[in-house]
């Protein structure tokens, strides 16, 4: 189990995922910094095509991680899941920042939430 966690927090860190970088709420904005700009369907499109590859790939190697041998086995599993998901994340036409970006939005704005699942 302790590997599974640490598959999916170094997972975070790799893809960028770091709270600390991302206001809780909305309100906690500087509410004199410009809004960010409108994200267009055919960014969406890329991101909705990532994100998919993305998961699909965490659950074939979260069970391979799971059941390695021992923790050099499971950290091998991580590097390659790693680097296979940030190739997702490129193939689908978007920089892994850019992927992060809108992973990270989409936890403060609805509409954007919205429309990414009406993609999906």
């Amino acid at each position: 189990m302790k590997q599974l966690n640490a598959f999916w927090m170094s997972l975070a860190l790799v893809l960028g995922f770091a709270a600390a970088a991302v206001p809780a709420h909305a309100e906690d904005t500087d509410p004199a910094q410009p809004q960010a700009p409108e994200v267009s369907d055919e960014t969406l499109e890329q991101f909705t095509t990532a994100m998919a590859d993305v998961r699909s790939i965490g659950q074939v190697y979260s069970d391979r991680i799971a059941n390695a041998e021992d923790t050099e086995a499971a950290q091998a599993l991580q590097r390659d899941a790693q680097e296979k998901m940030m190739s997702a994340v490129e193939d689908a036409g978007l920089s892994v920042q850019q992927y992060n970006a809108i992973a990270q939005r989409m936890n403060q704005d609805e509409e954007l939430m919205e429309r990414v699942q009406e993609m999906l």
